[in-house]
């Protein structure tokens, strides 16, 4: 018996497309037109690469169906998988177009779009579901709001992911995941559109080519609002960003990473370090930051190098307190100058008025001086006092007069060390007590310094009498011993230089002296000479720088 009964037909392109046609119609472009929602109810759809679908309302996909894309789908509404599957198999290496406004990506299964694109107007959504992307992200100019949940890039190639002015939003613990497998910056563009509206996105470095994931989100609010008080921050730290705070997960991998976090620093403000939200609980400094500013519009950024704790996911820009701190002399001489130096902040205000960050102050008795050091908006004081040391008093002597030729002993009081001037006439200039021969009226400046290096200046006048009167020789002397002219002197105020040379009756030479304050006592070879006359030649030279040359005869009487 023949049985007429007709086989069942598998579900192949040739029937999906047989049952499409109650809504599609094939222009010469090989394009597929779909008029209103299109609901894959169990079927497996197969495009190639020259197939472009345009599905003029949504994608609703149930039981089991799937899609085999490799070629292009222009979706107009909103992509709906309850399947129980990924929704797109065989690594589907098409594309999907989100080009209307306004469109979701919802559903009970997550879906693993291979190429996702947003064109269109309005803002691109996750709703209750997450959805993983296997190859690249193009933002154009939309926003992805990911809500609460994360949209997953699995691409670890650095730059999958493209954008003109668009970014991915989310809320709580939703955020963008990228998978990392190179060491090297890879981009989350993260903003939002909810208040103010931002772009700033973060960059993470890993430090290895190990496989890392990391998820990040922007939190568009004072943190205080999501329970990370700002107030709550350990000492070093000044102002926390009161406009936004990022979420940085790592979700899977070892590798500690290069957290890069950009700001406008004429919209959100100046910053100088980065904070982490710890376990005390409390923002914490993560210490020193690699920064680079620029001009707004163009964004800013601050990186923390090496980082490897997401125990806690929130991060956010901070500036650190400013710790005053003053030097320079606290204490000087009376008339004396002492700079004092302010460190520890951006800008400084002394209590004098002054803005720079030294000034020179001249107390005439101990002083106090405090300056305020601020650091973007921040501030903190410090003072310094600067005490007077005790005055000396030092005394050079008195005014001393002399006669041409004469010396005085100087002897200066009250200081620890002494340096007279001019040294003209003095033994010494560096003691207390020189011996004086000035050949004319001569003013003497001392300094001293005392214990503290603190200097004192006086002075001291010797009033020379510079008369000369007659250079000459006495022409007897008695050295008989009775104290009365026993000895011969050449006479003279002036004589600075002399040469005195006497001899006997023979010729011999029985004495000689070139200081005139050493006379002949008469004796020669240790006896005393008999009475007799002695011949004398003397060369003298005068303060004056005269000459004299004389000579005659002496008698020694006994």
């Amino acid at each position: 018996m023949i049985n007429n009964k007709p086989k069942p037909k598998k579900k192949i392109l040739s029937i999906v497309f047989a049952a499409f046609l109650l809504f599609f119609g094939i222009d010469s472009n090989k394009c597929v037109l779909a008029q209103n929602v299109f609901v894959n109810n169990g079927l497996n759809i197969v495009s190639n690469s020259n197939l472009h679908i345009n599905i003029i309302g949504g994608i609703i996909n149930l039981s089991g169906g799937k899609f085999d894309n490799s070629g292009t789908i222009n979706l107009y509404g909103d992509w709906e998988n309850k399947a129980g599957n990924t929704g797109f198999v065989n690594s589907s290496p098409g594309k999907v177009k989100l080009k209307n406004a306004n469109q979701s990506i919802r559903g009970t299964d997550i879906t693993h779009f291979h190429d996702l694109i947003l064109q269109g107007t309005g803002i691109k959504s996750l709703v209750n579901i997450d959805a993983i992307v296997e190859d690249s992200l193009v933002l154009n100019d939309r926003e992805f709001a990911a809500d609460v949940n994360t949209l997953f890039v699995t691409n670890p190639s650095q730059n999958i992911i493209t954008r003109s002015t668009g970014f991915v939003s989310s809320l709580n613990n939703g955020g963008l995941s990228r998978l990392m497998a190179t060491a090297g910056y890879y981009l989350f563009p993260v903003g939002s559109s909810s208040g103010t509206q931002r772009y700033r996105p973060v960059e993470i470095k890993p430090t290895s080519a190990s496989a890392n994931i990391f998820k990040v989100r922007l939190a568009n609010v004072d943190a205080t609002t999501e329970t990370f008080d700002r107030s709550i921050k350990e000492s070093t730290l000044c102002d926390i960003n009161p406009y936004f705070y990022h979420s940085i997960w790592k979700t899977s991998g070892t590798d500690s990473a290069n957290i890069r976090i950009y700001y406008d620093n004429t919209l959100d403000g100046n910053y100088s370090k980065i904070t982490h939200w710890q376990n005390v609980p409390e923002w914490e400094n993560t210490g020193l930051v690699a920064s680079l500013v620029n001009p707004s519009p163009t964004l800013s950024y601050l990186t923390k190098q090496n980082w490897n704790n997401y125990s806690n996911s929130p991060f956010a820009l901070s500036n650190e307190a400013p710790i005053a701190e003053i030097t320079g002399d606290t204490l000087i001489c009376i008339g004396t100058a002492a700079t004092l130096t302010a460190t520890g902040g951006n800008s400084y205000e002394w209590d004098n008025g002054s803005l720079t960050p030294s000034i020179n102050v001249s107390p005439t008795s101990s002083a106090t001086y405090s300056v305020t050091a601020s650091n973007f908006g921040c501030t903190n004081t410090a003072s310094i006092t600067v005490n007077i040391s005790n005055p000396f008093f030092l005394n050079a002597g008195p005014d001393v007069s002399i006669e041409i030729g004469e010396t005085t002993q100087l002897s200066a009081t009250g200081g620890n060390s002494y340096f007279w001037s001019p040294a003209t006439g003095l033994s010494c200039t560096n003691c207390s007590d020189p011996l004086a021969a000035p050949t004319t009226t001569t003013t003497y400046y001392l300094t001293s310094l005392n214990s503290t290096g603190c200097e004192n200046k006086d002075t001291l006048n010797i009033f020379v009498d510079a008369e000369c009167g007659l250079v000459y020789v006495p022409s007897a002397f008695s050295p008989n011993g009775n104290s009365k002219n026993d000895i011969l002197y050449v006479r003279g105020k002036c004589i600075s230089e002399m040469t005195f040379s006497v001899f006997d009756r023979w010729g011999e030479k029985v004495f000689e002296s070139t200081d005139k304050s050493i006379g002949w006592d008469g004796y020669y070879k240790g006896s005393l000479m008999n009475s007799q006359v002695f011949v004398y030649y003397l060369t003298a030279k005068l303060f004056t720088g005269e000459i004299k040359k004389m000579q005659g005869n002496i008698t020694l009487i006994r």
